[in-house]
């Protein structure tokens, strides 16, 4: 079984029309959600705004929003979730441990779970290129072509967007910001708070801007500026600098990679003077590239549970061991396209013609090179991509309050970026989270922060600018991979040949510890052969099945076996496996939804 995150249960209750009311059209319906064990009153609500406001005769968009009602006799402004991304929903959000951290504003006012234009429950739905394009696996990628194919596939995003009857200048953030204000009227509400997360915020920014009236007070989680939808390299190398202190600082990792940057940056240096080739499985070769290693890591700089393996990563690659990096460069080597709104809304947000500069500067010395956005933006430079004019990424000057929160190992939202915006907020405060990194970090690492968004709503100054947030537990080193030995065994040798030498490591602590045999590892393993580039069910049940050796008594070992097994058409072996897991763990819900669907699939 894929790992999940333990959820409320949340079904929007009004479906989607295929009806276009005229503008400022609104219908909701009352109903309820359970979160936690908790029924809340809610609100379903649909509202009709124009798609594009500089053709108001034209289509109408409509969007939707679940109300949660607060329980306060006197409830202030409304709170509204900005989701980030761009692409991300906010009634999605709500399925996740965020919701805990926003239903504890209903003591003193409503929230609102809101879907820009373009994602979740919101018009226009669902457009995405559906186009995949693999480059070589065997030679070191080449960037131009890599940036070709980003531009063809935004050419298809701008023509599935005209076989919509979807004006490309819908999909701006301009609009969205007009829409938040066509929601506070839809709520019959004189102001709104707006909480925003990462692009979230670069929304509510551009919300104040155009619609100052408008908002009460503003919460930039992960600030996003008006000029930073391009990241900085050098921002960047200054989060892998702070990371590097957390590992320098570890019992485990202090002695064994005390310098992560100089570390990682002798390894690149060797993979630009030398490429390796990696053998994955016979016929299956992959060349690594200084490119690709920074691609990996300048993408993984937004989640902490990706950083928390970069130490384990780096040190076996010290060591001569590089499956890890070679399987994420088949990741990387394939091209797909991006959701509609998230290509156009990036590309229309753009940059300053000084920004993109200084990005191009810092490209030549970063360590991380400018690979996090790659390929933007060179993607948008296509006919027909929307572009705001530089007034939109002006700085925004306002005296609306604002709380700025930020984590100090953020690579994509740094604290340097909240300080920047600051600077045009007089009414600001500034809260940061120690070992907070992108994303979920600053909504939900500590309790202190539910509570001090209160306080400032109140309009009170926090009591403290700094605070705790989580701890950091690095993975552990290993020097040989066991997902690439067992995959090379099974490939030439079978499968008794890969158990026998799996219950050899298992059983030799000298030779045990120079693995990384965590349950997860192969586990991950059997679900990247089987839905991967490789795409080999029987070798992935293999890999499964050798798992449930290396831990027999995990019921989730079991039930993912029992899924291979169920993606091979085999629903005798799966219906006994999901049965197996479930004697582990009567509470496997999966297990039991999977032998009812092949129930019914046989009546």
């Amino acid at each position: 079984m894929m790992s999940r995150i333990a959820a409320a249960v949340m079904l929007i209750g009004v479906p989607a029309l295929a009806q276009d009311h005229p503008a400022g059209h609104v219908e909701t319906t009352p109903g309820s959600l359970e979160h936690f064990d908790t029924t809340y009153d809610v609100e379903f609500g649909r509202m009709w705004v124009p798609m594009n406001r500089r053709n108001p005769d034209g289509r109408t968009l409509e969007l939707q929003f679940v109300r949660y009602k607060s329980n306060s006799p006197n409830p202030g402004p409304p709170a509204v979730y900005l989701a980030g991304g761009p692409g991300g929903s906010g009634i999605g959000t709500m399925r996740s441990s965020r919701a805990r951290t926003f239903l504890a504003l209903l003591d003193e006012r409503d929230f609102i779970a809101f879907d820009q234009r373009g994602t979740g429950q919101s018009e226009p739905q669902r457009l995405r290129v559906d186009r995949r394009v693999k480059l070589p696996l065997d030679k070191p990628p080449d960037l131009d072509e890599f940036c070709s194919i980003a531009q063809d596939i935004a050419r298809d995003t701008l023509e599935l967007l005209e076989e919509h009857n979807v004006d490309p200048w819908a999909l701006t953030t301009e609009q969205s910001a007009d829409d938040l204000n066509d929601l506070r009227i839809a709520v019959g509400a004189d102001k709104l708070i707006l909480w925003g997360s990462s692009y979230g915020t670069h929304l509510a920014l551009a919300t104040v801007r155009r619609h100052p009236d408008a908002v009460a007070a503003i919460i930039l989680a992960g600030t996003e500026g008006p000029d930073h939808t391009f990241k900085l390299p050098s921002n960047i190398d200054a989060n892998f600098a702070a990371l590097g202190e957390l590992v320098a600082a570890d019992k485990v990792y202090g002695d064994l990679l005390p310098d992560l940057v100089g570390t990682t940056r002798k390894l690149m240096e060797d993979l630009q003077r030398n490429p390796r080739t990696l053998t994955l499985i016979p016929g299956f070769e992959v060349t690594m590239t200084r490119s690709d290693l920074q691609k990996v890591m300048s993408q993984a700089m937004g989640s902490r549970s990706s950083m928390q393996e970069f130490p384990a990563a780096i040190y076996a690659m010290s060591q001569g061991e590089y499956f890890k990096l070679a399987t994420s460069v088949v990741g990387l080597r394939r091209v797909s396209g991006r959701s509609a709104m998230s290509m156009v809304m990036d590309c229309a947000s753009w940059s300053t013609a000084e920004r993109l500069r200084r990005i191009k500067r810092e490209d030549r010395t970063s360590l991380m090179g400018a690979t996090i956005d790659f390929p933007f933006p060179c993607a948008c430079e296509v006919e027909g991509m929307p572009r705001l004019s530089d007034d939109f990424r002006a700085p925004v000057n306002s005296q609306v309050p604002a709380l700025f929160v930020s984590g100090t190992i953020d690579g994509r939202t740094p604290i340097s970026n909240a300080a920047e915006i600051a600077e045009g907020f007089p009414n600001s405060q500034h809260l940061v989270i120690t070992g907070a990194s992108h994303g979920g970090d600053l909504f939900t690492s500590s309790p202190k922060i539910v509570e001090f968004v209160k306080l400032f709503l109140r309009g009170e100054t926090l009591p403290e600018s700094v605070i705790e947030g989580p701890s950091w537990k690095f993975e552990p080193p290993y020097v040989k991979s066991i997902e690439h030995e067992l995959l090379t065994v099974l490939t030439t040798e079978g499968y008794d040949a890969a158990e026998k030498r799996l219950r050899t490591i298992l059983a030799d602590p000298k030779v045990l510890h120079l693995y990384d045999l965590r349950e997860v590892v192969l586990n991950a393993l059997g679900y990247a052969v089987m839905r991967g580039s490789v795409t080999d069910v029987a070798l992935a049940i293999n890999v499964f099945r050798l798992n449930t050796v290396a831990y027999p008594e995990s019921f989730n070992t079991w039930d993912s076996l029992a899924e291979g097994y169920m993606e091979k058409g085999d629903n005798d072996n799966a219906v006994k496996y999901y049965r197996k897991s479930l004697e582990l763990n009567h509470d496997n819900t999966n297990a039991t939804r999977m032998i009812q669907r092949m129930a019914g699939e046989q009546e």
